[in-house]
């Protein structure tokens, strides 16, 4: 007969193999608008897909990258961002837009959320794309 004990021990290993054989790659990501507590709009980024199978391991800084093309005030600005850090310690990025930005003076575009780690330095998209 299986005991409660050998169950736990048996997850409890599944859980630790799975956990050190591979490590979560965040593969794409969710934004949205919210006002902060001080009253300014604020773009929180989120993962929205993992792969649980990445090929490389979960660093504190430099593996996932955001560019955000948005209008703010009427005026196109661009943002890049590293969001490693705050996926790892939060699971999610707020990111300052502008003083006094609300919903109704900031409009998103478009953005390109990247793993840097694993696209050349060539081919990471730049401030400059969101002008064109």
């Amino acid at each position: 007969m299986i005991s409660k004990n050998s169950i736990t021990v048996s997850l409890l290993f599944f859980v630790l193999f799975n956990g050190i054989g591979y490590s979560q790659a965040v593969t794409d990501v969710k934004l949205s608008l919210m006002e902060s507590e001080y009253g300014n709009t604020r773009l929180k980024v989120t993962p929205l897909v993992t792969d649980m199978y990445a090929e490389k391991p979960t660093k504190s800084s430099g593996v996932y990258a955001l560019l955000v093309c948005y209008k703010y005030k009427g005026e196109q600005k661009a943002l890049h961002q590293d969001l490693t850090g705050d996926f790892a310690k939060q699971g999610y990025r707020e990111v300052f837009l502008g003083m006094q930005a609300t919903r109704s003076n900031v409009d998103i575009g478009n953005y390109v959320f990247y793993r840097r780690d694993l696209t050349p330095e060539g081919e990471r998209p730049k401030k400059a794309d969101c002008f064109k």
